[in-house]
């Protein structure tokens, strides 16, 4: 009996000492992988996404409250007069100061006086007349300058292909009330223990287990930490035991400031669209437009209140838990003596924020998915992270936006089979073949398939054009078609196409046919070229898919996405020169080395120029006599060259529109590919219009026309032809 009482006390004493050295190891081999992970940057570098940058031009081109709004979207902070401006701040000043400043430089009759400094801590000070003129000066001895550059605003970012909103900021900047509320809510002894708290631990467990559910977990703002950074978030008995030994490894390595600090820049605070929303400074961003500096206590405590759960306490999407938990955490404040009673109760009767207005400063994530992907395919190394100058213009963006917002529901409204349509649309600078705007659906969240790079659908009577420059390479816009019952023998079988409205009209010029979408004209044209020509000459335009050569080809039967479709209309508003349509306008690594630019010009001839400037100036009827004459209600269309676009089962309808410096194509169908009963004059036409509207309303500039072309008028309509 003996005997065994020393057998188990033998195996009992091999067992512990087995699993101390065990667990000895084990920690050994943690803190060698603790130490190598410190080693490395912290946060891996991000693939940040930006606007242009934005340059003020003495003069008329920037008026006081749109420098106010440029400089808020770039987050900088009002101050008052008396106060000092540190970088990204600025101050409006009496007219009289700045006046008296300016007696021995300039004599303005000032309206306006702004002061800003910049992120590189320059000094510019902004005036404007009683004409509305600006003018501009550098530094304190006001140094007369001609522009000003603002540094691009950031759109996005992406981290392992993932979007997200990251606003790094140091501890120093993080106010003391909001360390404060932090702590108080998520880890009252963080400056206390070392790592792990047993007493936080056997406080949660009472709790629990009082409660009946999990109510409260033990984790100290350290293993949170270790969770959010090193760790996955599978509750597992090992990855919790692995997260305790790393919390006392990591409190041997760092100080509670710099623990502290990572932990704010890492955790989630919320989706923002398709943007994870990381860290307090992004957050604070996102949830009161101000930067962290400028919370107060009421601002602290929510923050601090969204850490346990982003969504369930969001105060924009359940404000009454928003409240409950905020007065949770300033209760805990009061607890400690961090603040008093009053404190607490003026904090409390804060209202929370409001909804922001997200169109002042558009997400774009259809816009960015493209740019990221035109950046993967550049096969760059991702290592220490880009920044990608990209060529989306914010205002064009918010005017899309808006004019979808602000059409699509009466073109669904038109007949019972469009209630469910969707849109694309995408604008074009033309001469740089830049794409400045893009929407590839009509709302992201609700319809994130972006259709612009994915929807294949047929192009219907946006063909026609394609037929009409082989056309115009032997004939001219007046010159006559008959348009008639017409029969095409193919392939052994008949095809007997029909126009639109069921009808013929005999004779009819070239530029009628073509402007008003008269199909039989354009197959009969289509009979006499050969599809084989009229596949050349999409391919040339910027067509890169397999189209089949068959009658139908005439009248779009190829199936194409919107972005294509933009491309090869870029061609001809170029006059026949092809580039590929961009995003990105600079790739620089952080260091500001440029690894990418996408240089002014480039293109290549790829259609005859006069040709193309024949055609373009006959699409340029179009809303004068054509299917695109509704589009005067919206604008007024002088310069304006367009094409509608109607598949023969009503499917798919589509708008490409363009003056001498920007095109945008829109589409509208259903994702089910079912008919919708729209044209391209009903469907499409009306959101373009919109956007436009919101854009620019009149005063387009006419296209740059070819040397060797000559303008001549026929039937009291003006061509451009060779010489």
């Amino acid at each position: 009996m003996l005997s065994l009482d020393v057998t188990i006390q033998f195996l009992h004493c091999y067992a512990t000492t087995f699993l101390i050295v065990a667990l000895g190891i084990w920690t050994l081999s943690l803190n060698s992988e603790l130490d190598q992970r410190l080693s490395k940057e912290w946060f891996a570098p991000p693939v940040e996404f930006f606007y242009p940058s934005i340059q003020w031009r003495q003069g008329h081109s920037i008026g006081f409250s749109q420098a106010l709004e440029e400089l808020n979207a770039h987050s900088y902070r009002q101050r008052y007069p008396q106060e000092p401006l540190a970088a990204k701040d600025y101050v409006l000043l009496p007219t009289e100061q700045c006046q008296d400043e300016l007696i021995d430089i300039a004599r303005i009759q000032m309206e306006s006086c702004l002061r800003f400094r910049s992120s590189a801590r320059i000094l510019f000070t902004v005036v404007w007349s009683d004409s509305g003129e600006s003018f501009f000066f550098q530094g304190s001895g006001l140094q007369p300058i001609s522009t000003i550059s603002l540094d691009p605003l950031l759109i996005g970012e992406f981290q392992s292909g993932r979007p997200l909103k990251s606003l790094k900021v140091s501890l120093p900047e993080v106010p003391l009330k909001c360390l404060q509320a932090v702590t108080a809510i998520e880890d009252d002894e963080f400056l206390k223990h070392r790592g792990v708290s047993p007493s936080g631990i056997a406080r949660a467990i009472v709790r629990n287990i009082l409660a009946g559910r999990f109510a409260q977990g033990g984790s100290t703002i350290t293993q949170q930490l270790v969770k959010n950074y090193f760790l996955t978030h599978r509750k597992t008995l090992k990855r919790k035991l692995t997260e305790q030994i790393l919390s006392v490894l990591l409190e041997t390595k760092l100080n509670k400031d710099q623990i502290l600090e990572k932990y704010l820049n890492v955790i989630y605070m919320g989706q923002d669209g398709p943007y994870q929303v990381i860290g307090m400074g992004s957050a604070s961003n996102y949830y009161f437009g101000k930067s962290i500096s400028d919370l107060d206590l009421s601002d602290c405590a929510l923050l601090a209140a969204l850490i346990n759960n982003p969504g369930k306490y969001n105060p924009f999407r359940n404000p009454e838990n928003a409240t409950r938990r905020r007065e949770l955490v300033l209760a805990k404040m009061t607890e400690l003596q961090w603040i008093s009673e009053d404190e607490k109760k003026s904090a409390e009767e804060m209202p929370l924020p409001a909804v922001r207005e997200q169109n002042t400063e558009p997400a774009a994530p259809y816009f960015l998915e493209l740019a990221y992907k035109e950046l993967v395919e550049l096969q760059l190394p991702e290592e220490r992270g880009f920044k990608v100058f990209t060529s989306l213009s914010p205002t064009e963006q918010v005017a899309m936006e808006k004019g979808v917002q602000e059409q699509l529901p009466n073109v669904r409204a038109r007949k019972k089979s469009a209630e469910n349509v969707e849109v694309a649309a995408l604008r074009i600078h033309l001469p740089s073949y830049h794409i400045t705007s893009m929407m590839g659906g009509s709302n992201f969240k609700t319809a994130p398939y972006n259709r612009v790079l994915n929807a294949q659908r047929q192009i219907g009577s946006t063909v026609k054009p394609f037929i009409y420059w082989q056309a115009f390479q032997t004939l001219n816009p007046w010159d006559k078609i008959v348009d008639e019952k017409f029969t095409w023998k193919f392939d052994g079988k008949d095809w007997a196409p029909q126009n639109y409205e069921r009808n013929f009209r005999g004779e009819v010029f070239l530029f009628e046919a073509l402007t008003q979408s008269l199909n039989v004209p354009a197959v009969k044209l289509a009979q006499q070229i050969g599809l084989e020509k009229i596949r050349d000459t999409l391919f040339a335009a910027g067509l890169t898919r397999e189209v089949s050569l068959l009658p139908s080809l005439a009248l779009g039967a190829v199936e194409i996405t919107p972005i294509e479709m933009a491309q090869m209309y870029s061609t001809l508003g170029n006059m026949g020169q092809y580039k590929k349509l961009s995003a990105l306008i600079r790739v620089e690594d952080f260091d500001g080395k440029v690894l990418y630019e996408n240089s002014p010009g480039g293109s290549e001839p790829r259609l005859e120029p006069a040709t193309t400037a024949t055609l373009i100036s006959t699409l340029k009827l179009s809303p004068e006599i054509g299917t695109a004459q509704s589009l005067k209600y919206f604008i007024t269309p002088e310069n304006i060259a367009g094409k509608t676009g109607t598949t023969n089962d009503l499917k798919d309808a589509w708008f490409v529109g363009m003056s001498g410096d920007h095109l945008m194509v829109v589409w509208v169908g259903r994702d089910d590919n079912l008919p919708t009963g729209l044209t391209g004059a009903s469907g499409a036409l009306p959101i373009w219009g919109a956007i436009q509207k919101n854009i620019q309303s009149q005063g387009f500039s006419d296209f740059h026309w070819p040397p060797q072309t000559e303008k001549v008028e026929h039937e009291g309509h003006v061509f451009v032809v060779s010489e």
